[in-house]
């Protein structure tokens, strides 16, 4: 073992908080160490309240007032429930709003006027609430849905109420509570111990601590880096002994519900655990925190962002609605305002560990040190301890909560309220004015923000302090500096906006008919402030490459927007099968615009479509949108995206969840246009990620009635119980393994050899049913052949295509056929610009058009691998044999009688490149590493073929208009004579790296895979695959020889830096939500051990460390060193 680098210290604490961040948010993981000069807070036991260690805590003062509620009968529960006295009681009058006269009331709901309205409605008939005149409050309870909040007794829904009316749409996700990151609640009685007839409502939600059923910490630690569990300070494999109550409170003054979980140990002996809330967005905004690094989003997991954000409060705000969780204050923590813990938000969930003030410290703290390590509870036998927050909801406004927040914070304060004017003095509605501080002539943190009444006016409260405001209008921003607020209210002067300009865009085809299409205007220089930054809203919901707006017209074809006066240039693009305006945007970056104030100017964009996409429909299998946790993007704005981008077929693909776009394209009248098919992502830990579909949407059940994987808490299902689950006796499904190269992709954590179809993983590691592997060769039988399509493409990243292809590749070569597909997985409105990549499904005569797309006979086409996968170009092949028989993509062609010609047509609009085309037959060298290993360098050829693009040949003129809309066309022919039965595979590249930007937003190069065509050579049908054999031969070698060239990975005792360049960046990979942007080769793999061909033999390893953010390359997976 090599000597400790006197470094790795700092690098281990360094990697702990990024692995937490993402396990506790995308199904990843989390870490860091401590050390003996942690801070020592005065007492960690109790966090939040006095009696909290109490080993009798006071009874409660109220009497239950309706009977217990137990969870359904249909739930698998453990040995026994806690009774009536388990209850984990609290004082009342200590912890809740002292109770007054006026309205509050709790409940269980009987009427559906009771349930909330909005975006997300999760909450039923049978779930409980707690309402006075300001606000009404949901908790569900007896119908769990799988998510990153496992099990139910959670709020749900809320929305602030007048007069008994809802005032806002209901934006809320789940708020749940996790133990030693994963461990949560599972609620076995709810209790009403108080109706509000007393003046105070109260719920008491009591259960036991059960495993998060999204997260297995253990697998995915050491997927990861060997080891590394052995470093968490906490056992990962033990239940915590403890009986936990949580309490939600009302009373008729309150302006917010007050939660407080209790803890009861049962232990023998001393137990410690940190407690953390997590929080599911649930809507179309985004969070927002005042001490964070960036105020609203989140930081990408990397070195510079390795501890957590210290946290006051965190809010989440949309358009229309907003909510603020406010964790109890600790006093051991002091910052610009009082401190609860410390914060993690990432890919829309975020996460509150109470009383830590480092993730690091707190996972990987001495054992002996506990009692003295920030964030850790210590409870004797017996003996309670609390954790609480309030729950504020309000409008479309930061300050409609966050101005009770300061009140509750007790910090010093004032009203602040202003008038914000238009450029001719009149009185402007809907300005944001956001008051940012600042420390050393610095913009340091925002503060709080407000939007303009009918009168142009604003209010908020702001802690005292030195402030700049700033008044943001579409098109207009302005400052008002030099702001100081003491504790006296303050009225500021009048803040004037500069007049705009008007910009108008009408997008025509040819022949005059208004067509859908995207609108990208850029700023002539750097744009600055005209865009908001993440001072004012999350820089994730800014359009990319620094570009000022994107704009998706709808099917009239024309749009209008203010713009600040200055220079642009501007473009107009309709996706990767279209013409751009003007033609000349790869070299000008587009129109130029120089606008003045109260100028009004009209652009007339003509583009039309110019690939003969005849016979076939685009299509994009792996779509999130709002219903998924990690996404914002409204189901609108998600149809715009792809309408504007010419996709024919969206297939909506939640994380457990099933949403249905057809309502919202109805909406849009663009039926014509675009058409939808239902369904969902299984979002496993344990077997990766799986799409499904077509599926129905159960408009009663939560979430739409997704597949529950985790088998309702008990052993998760297996890939071929899966199937089997999905498997419909009318209505064939598509059932596809997604992003199979990411860290936490199915083949890695199965360990699986896709050859033989064989797998090594242990099952108990997978919470799967426990079943002895085979004696002789390991196999531990968690395989299944029954997916019917994988993912060769996911997103853009180059690194993540070669593995996918190799193991799909392999498993043709064996016999078993899922089809390859291209997909965006997009989760970010601006991730799929150009709805690239996707699919181009070749489907029957006459159902070429949305309109005509018969749904059973499109699935059909797919699970028979009748499909193009593409970022760009379109691609064809059809191969002859010497009696004039054709084949195509999909099909099989007898050559009994000789060889055959493939005639490999490419397409590509006038503004894409592509320069070569690779022929793959066969193929049986360089595909395997070790079962579950990704080879990522490029796959050789069986034959390369150089494009050479001759103007006066191959560019063709497709619609004359204003101007030509021309298209590159070549057909190459390749003579083919395997001997024996075979596939063919064709790419088509651009392999000199020339990227498609405008129209898409990536360095990505141009690529398109075709799926197999058949080649019979022996007059039985493709019945020989070149493979079969072998991987007959390879199912019976034993383990040990299987293995005998594979060193046992070592236990960790501390972390290099190369072990946290493989963390950070599988933290940012796992849901494929990086921008895969970079093109490197990174040679991974070792060989099998065994001199079969030579599949599998080792390329090195590639090293490096991965960037961070947008621009990272999401499909490496860089080793760790060796010890």
């Amino acid at each position: 073992m090599r000597a400790p680098d006197p470094t790795d210290r700092h690098h281990t604490r360094t990697a702990l908080h990024a692995l937490l961040s993402a396990l506790l948010v995308a199904c990843l993981a989390p870490a860091g160490c401590g050390g003996d000069d942690d801070p020592a807070p005065p007492s960690t036991e109790a966090p939040s309240s006095a009696d909290a260690t109490s080993a009798e805590p006071a009874p409660t003062t109220a009497e239950p007032t309706a009977e217990t509620t137990p969870v359904g009968p249909s739930a698998s529960l453990p040995p026994s429930l806690p009774d009536r006295d388990e209850t984990v009681a609290i004082d009342p009058d200590v912890h809740f709003d002292p109770p007054g006269q006026g309205y509050v009331r709790a409940g269980q709901i009987e009427d559906a006027a009771l349930l909330l309205t909005g975006e997300q409605e999760d909450a039923r008939i049978g779930d409980f609430f707690l309402e006075n005149d300001q606000a009404r409050f949901i908790i569900g309870f007896g119908d769990r849905v799988i998510g990153p909040c496992s099990w139910d007794g959670n709020p749900i829904d809320a929305a602030p109420m007048r007069d008994g009316a809802q005032q806002t749409p209901n934006i809320m996700g789940e708020i749940c509570l996790l133990m030693n990151v994963g461990q949560t609640i599972r609620p076995e009685r709810v209790e009403i111990l108080a109706d509000g007839s007393d003046g105070r409502a109260i719920i008491a939600v009591t259960g036991r601590t059960a495993w998060l059923d999204f997260l297995s910490v253990r697998v995915m630690l050491d997927n990861i880096v060997a080891g590394f569990t052995s470093l968490i300070a906490f056992d990962l494999d033990t239940l915590l002994p403890l009986t936990v109550t949580v309490h939600y409170a009302l009373s008729p003054d309150s302006d917010s519900l007050r939660v407080v979980s209790a803890f009861r140990s049962h232990a023998t002996e001393r137990i410690h655990f940190a407690a953390t809330h997590l929080l599911r967005s649930g809507s179309t905004g985004s969070y927002f925190t005042p001490l964070g690094r960036l105020g609203f989003g989140y930081a990408p997991a990397s070195i510079d962002s390795i501890d957590g954000d210290p946290v006051a409060f965190l809010t989440y705000l949309a358009r229309h609605g907003s909510y603020t969780f406010l964790p109890d204050p600790q006093p051991h923590l002091d910052n610009r305002l009082p401190v609860a813990g410390t914060l993690v938000a990432i890919f829309g969930v975020a996460t509150v560990t109470h009383g830590a003030t480092s993730l690091p410290n707190l996972l990987l703290a001495n054992p002996r040190r506990l009692d003295r390590t920030p964030g850790y509870i210590g409870l004797d036998p017996g003996e309670v301890a609390t954790v609480g927050y309030r729950l504020f909801t309000g409008h479309g406004t930061m300050q409609s909560t966050v101005d009770r927040v300061y009140a509750h914070l007790d910090v010093p304060r004032a009203d602040v309220s202003g008038t914000v004017l238009d450029a001719d003095g009149q009185p402007r509605a809907d300005v944001l004015v956001t008051a940012v501080e600042q420390e050393n002539g610095r913009d340091a943190r925002t503060l709080n923000q407000a939007r303009t009444d009918a009168d142009g006016r604003y209010r908020m409260v702001l802690p005292s302090g030195d402030y700049t405001l700033r008044a943001r209008a579409d098109g207009r921003i302005q400052l008002l500096e030099d702001i100081t607020v003491a504790t006296d209210d303050l009225a500021l002067p009048d803040i004037t906006l500069d007049e705009p300009a008007r910009l108008t865009v009408r997008i025509r085809t040819p022949d005059g008919e208004p067509s859908p299409g995207r609108v990208t205007v850029e700023c002539e220089d750097p744009c600055g402030l005209l865009r908001p930054d993440n001072r004012e809203g999350e820089e994730s919901f800014q359009a990319p490459l620094g570009w000022e707006r994107i704009v998706f017209v709808g099917v009239d074809g024309e749009t209008a927007f203010d713009l600040a006066p200055g220079r642009y240039r501007v473009h107009v693009s309709r996706g990767i099968a279209w013409s751009i305006w003007p033609p000349d945007t790869r070299t000008t970056r587009g129109h130029a615009l120089d606008l003045q104030a109260g100028e009004t100017a009209t652009l007339d964009a003509e583009i039309a479509p110019v690939i003969d996409t005849e016979g076939a429909l685009s299509a994009d299998f792996h779509i999130h949108a709002m219903a998924s946790f990690d996404s914002s993007v409204t189901n609108e704005d998600r149809v715009l995206d792809f309408l504007a981008s010419n996709l024919h077929v969206m297939v909506s693909s939640d994380h457990d969840a099933i949403t249905d776009f057809a309502p919202t394209i109805d909406a849009l009248g663009a039926n014509p246009h675009i058409t939808s098919i239902v369904g969902s992502e299984l979002t496993t830990p344990n077997l990766g990620h799986l799409n499904a579909f077509p599926l129905e949407r159960d408009e009663n059940a939560r979430r739409g009635g997704p597949l529950d994987w985790s088998n309702e808490g008990g052993h998760h299902l297996t890939l071929a119980e899966l199937a089997e689950r999905l498997r419909h006796p009318t209505i064939e499904r598509v059932f596809q393994m997604n992003h199979p190269a990411t860290p936490g992709g199915a083949i890695t954590l199965l360990n699986a050899d896709v050859l033989t179809g064989q797998t090594f993983e242990r099952r108990e590691n997978l919470r799967m049913a426990p079943e002895p592997p085979d004696p002789v060769t390991g196999d531990t039988g968690l395989w299944s052949d029954d997916f019917t399509a994988i993912e060769v493409l996911n997103g853009h990243g180059s690194d993540q295509f070669w593995p996918a292809l190799r193991w799909w590749m392999t498993m043709v070569a064996r016999g078993f056929s899922p089809a390859a597909t291209a997909v965006s997985d997009t989760h970010t409105l601006y991730q799929s610009l150009g709805a690239s990549p996707r699919s181009w499904v070749f489907v029957p005569e006459g159902q070429n058009s949305p309109e005509t797309m018969q749904t059973p006979d499109f699935v059909r086409a797919i699970n028979t691998g009748r499909l193009l996968g593409t970022n760009g170009p379109f691609v064809t092949v059809e191969i002859v044999n010497s009696a004039g028989d054709t084949a195509r993509i999909g099909d099989t062609l007898d050559i009994t009688d000789g060889p055959a010609t493939a005639r490999i047509r490419v397409q590509t609009p006038e503004w894409m490149h592509v320069d070569t085309v690779d022929l793959y037959m066969n193929v049986e060298d360089d595909l395997l590493g070790e079962p579950g290993q990704a080879l990522t360098h490029e796959l050789d050829p069986t034959r390369r073929i150089p494009l050479q693009w001759r103007p006066d040949e191959h560019l063709v003129t497709v619609r004359q208009g204003e101007f030509e809309h021309r298209r590159w066309e070549q057909t190459v022919e390749v003579e083919l004579d395997p001997g024996r039965d075979a596939w063919v595979v064709v790419l088509v590249r651009s392999r000199d790296g020339v990227d498609m930007r405008p129209v898409l937003a990536t360095s990505a190069p141009a690529l398109a895979f075709t799926n197999p065509v058949y080649l019979d050579a022996d007059g039985g049908g493709y019945d020989n695959p070149p493979l079969a054999d072998l991987a007959q031969t390879r199912q019976q070698i034993p383990e040990p020889i299987r293995f005998r060239h594979v060193s046992p990975r070592p236990a960790l005792d501390t972390l290099t830096r190369e072990d946290l360049a493989t963390l950070l960046h599988a933290l940012q990979c796992s849901h494929g939500l990086g921008e895969h942007d970079a093109h490197g080769h990174h040679h991974h793999g070792h060989g099998h051990g065994h001199g079969h061909h030579h599949h599998g033999h080792g390329h090195g390893h590639g090293h490096g460390h991965p960037p961070s953010g947008p621009d990272m390359d999401c499909s490496r997976q860089p080793a760790p060193a060796e010890r």
